[in-house]
């Protein structure tokens, strides 16, 4: 991979839109193949043609010597994991990609998701949090200890409450993608097993 800065000047459109992800990963093609983050502080670019398999990227991202740090690797293991889940609709289900489905004009919009590390027993825990016309209000990422996936998204959701609270909303729809969680939750009667 290479940093690069020039690659603000080569773009025309961005996708998703900026008014969308405000300071989250934006990416745009240039006409080169090479693919450039110019929104956020990761700051990458690389070519196509430095790499030829999805596996060895993947190492080479999460190699000890790549020199990121481990919100960096989180933020690119996240925006892959749901590049894969959107596909994964997109192609099994027939479903259409909606970027961001928008809340109800005094709504708040709160999508969560976890993820857990077996062997080393840590989840990292991500929130964000966004208003009525898609606009970013906040969000946070960290890593907590677990034992088990479950765990890991029950403190994610725990820490969408928590911001629920510390940002003083009123009305907000909570998103997760763990249906077991969201089912206890809603029926009153969680087991934390």
């Amino acid at each position: 991979m290479k940093r690069g800065r020039s690659a603000s000047k080569r773009t025309r459109r961005q996708f998703p839109p900026k008014s969308i992800v405000d300071d989250m990963l934006v990416w745009s093609h240039a006409k080169n193949g090479q693919y450039v983050v110019n929104q956020s502080n990761l700051g990458f670019r690389w070519s196509r043609d430095s790499i030829r398999r999805i596996d060895d990227w993947w190492v080479s991202i999460f190699s000890g010597s790549s020199g990121l740090d481990d919100d960096v690797r989180s933020h690119i293991a996240f925006l892959c994991w749901q590049i894969w889940k959107d596909r994964c609709s997109f192609i099994y289900q027939k479903t259409q990609i909606d970027p961001f489905s928008t809340a109800l004009r005094s709504m708040r919009k709160v999508n969560c998701d976890g993820a857990f590390d077996v062997g080393r027993k840590v989840a990292g825990v991500g929130v964000i949090f966004r208003d009525c016309n898609g606009t970013l209000v906040d969000g946070l990422s960290k890593r907590v200890k677990a034992c088990s996936p479950f765990m890991a998204e029950a403190f994610t959701l725990e820490a969408a409450v928590n911001m629920f609270e510390v940002l003083g909303a009123t009305n907000a729809i909570i998103e997760s993608d763990c249906q077991i969680l969201v089912e206890a939750v809603c029926s009153g009667e969680v087991d934390v097993d």
